[in-house]
């Protein structure tokens, strides 16, 4: 290698364990399996160095617009690489080790072609990267103990790539056999080690993931028109799935400080980790109660007036929920590591920020008192004021309407607050993380909002509409 090409590719491999690594993942110290692989074999694997050097130059790349060519000939000749490597691979009949530098670079490119060009998902990298772990898992019987934990760890990868893919894309489903093997397998391993993507919950990972799929199939046959018969049938189905789903992230718990675990990252205590699950749990939760509002009536009394309108009011239960996600949030500080395993929590808070909400009723289960941490809720809406021509109509109108106590004021000045954390942080990642798919989260949730703000009256819009009405998708983590 000529001298200059062996400096600009010493650059770009300082540049990936200073700048990269640390952007990559939620939390950053030896602890990180990401960084202690790169550094195992970046002198010993073509593919492994050549991973590296593509990932920093799509980081620079999404910056400095000057250096997307160079990126893409970096990104070119790391897959002719993988793909020699997966040659050999697929060649052999039984796999013996895990072929930890051709997984990890799967990931490396996988994930970060988005920061390149943000409507692409890295599908090609993501899918060869799963077929090889299931055919890993399914020959894993006589592996060493370092070997099974390396297929652990990339397991908890998968599920948080398919969990991101989930999110904006139709992917093909597990066949139901695997995929209860896999959630299986996930409740084994899942307090065992940290995962810089997954954190302290892989479980909580894989059940937003399927939240997402079931509200966004849901939604999709929604909008088509299908037989009446077949439609309540699959509707039903569906309401049925939800409710498991629901059930099952209720009796979530997560450890929090622990001197056996921990992240060795000063800025990224265990706390936060557990803190990003809590919000993922409250994010599935939110998605679940605003695409099958039957959910919130079942566990409501028979007679409440709720259960009449077969629709949920926002202000009694969707925006509450949202606004305690919100907290949650507020809780981790800005310079948490955990910033990139964060952007869909920011979108998933402001799908719940509605300002037209309708007159509170006060009725309120044990599920939201929960869910709410105890906090009261006191929601009493006055009619809303007429503009006039007529001056002193105009006026006595302000003075004859009921003072509100504070209830719905309060939360509309929450909502505009909420909105504005969620901005804030988001521009903050901007900052911090490759901004391209940032950008277009930022561009998502505006969208949400103008289309919520535009939706006079019972809601109507959902959010997975606006994303796909106006293809507003990336890879948002």
């Amino acid at each position: 290698m000529a001298p200059s090409l062996a400096d600009t590719s010493s650059a770009f491999i300082i540049n990936w364990f200073e700048q990269v690594c640390p952007a990559w993942s939620g939390f950053d110290s030896n602890s990180n399996l990401n960084r202690k692989i790169a550094i195992d074999l970046w002198r010993t694997s073509a593919t492994v160095c050549s991973s590296l050097e593509s990932m920093s130059a799509a980081f620079l790349a999404s910056r400095l617009p000057s250096m997307r060519q160079s990126a893409l000939r970096l990104m070119q000749r790391a897959t002719d690489f993988i793909q020699a490597e997966l040659q050999v691979v697929k060649s052999q009949p039984n796999l013996r080790t895990v072929p930890t530098g051709l997984l990890f670079s799967l990931f490396c490119l996988g994930t970060t072609v988005c920061w390149v060009d943000s409507r692409l998902y890295g599908l090609p990298f993501l899918r060869e990267a799963r077929a090889l772990i299931r055919r890993l898992n399914t020959e894993s019987t006589g592996f060493s103990t370092a070997n099974e934990d390396m297929l652990t760890f990339f397991n908890k990868s998968l599920a948080y790539c398919e969990m991101l893919l989930a999110v904006v894309r139709e992917d093909e489903p597990l066949d139901q056999e695997r995929e209860d093997s896999t959630k299986s397998q996930l409740q084994i391993i899942e307090e065992r080690s940290l995962h810089p993507w997954t954190g302290v919950s892989t479980i909580t990972t894989h059940l937003f993931a399927e939240v997402i799929r079931l509200c966004r199939s849901f939604r999709h046959r929604l909008r088509q028109d299908m037989d009446p018969q077949r439609y309540f049938s699959t509707a039903l189905q569906d309401l049925i799935r939800a409710q498991g789903l629901e059930e099952q992230l209720l009796e979530l718990e997560f450890p929090s400080e622990s001197a056996d675990v921990d992240t060795g990252d000063s800025s990224t205590p265990v706390s936060h980790l557990a803190r990003v699950a809590e919000a993922y749990r409250l994010s599935s939760l939110l998605h679940l109660y605003q695409t099958f509002p039957d959910l919130v009536s079942l566990r409501l009394p028979a007679e409440s007036p709720l259960t009449e309108t077969g629709s949920v009011p926002w202000d009694q239960w969707i925006i509450p929920l949202a606004l305690r996600l919100i907290k949650v949030l507020e809780y981790i500080p800005a310079t948490s590591g955990t910033r990139v395993i964060q952007p869909l929590l920011y979108i998933s808070a402001s799908t719940g920020l509605r300002h037209d909400a309708p007159v509170g009723l006060d009725v309120l289960g044990s599920l939201q008192q929960d869910l709410m941490g105890g906090m009261g809720l006191n929601l009493v809406s006055p009619p809303p004021l007429l503009d006039s021509h007529n001056l002193s109509l105009y006026i006595s109108q302000m003075a004859d309407a009921p003072v509100s106590e504070g209830s719905m004021s309060n939360m509309s000045l929450d909502v505009g607050s909420a909105r504005h954390f969620i901005m804030q942080r988001l521009s903050i990642l901007e900052s911090s993380l490759p901004p391209t798919p940032v950008v277009v989260a930022k561009e998502l949730v505006q969208a949400i909002w103008r289309a919520y703000d535009n939706d006079v009256g019972t809601p109507a819009v959902h959010w997975i509409d606006v994303m796909e009405d106006n293809d507003l998708r990336s890879m948002f983590g």
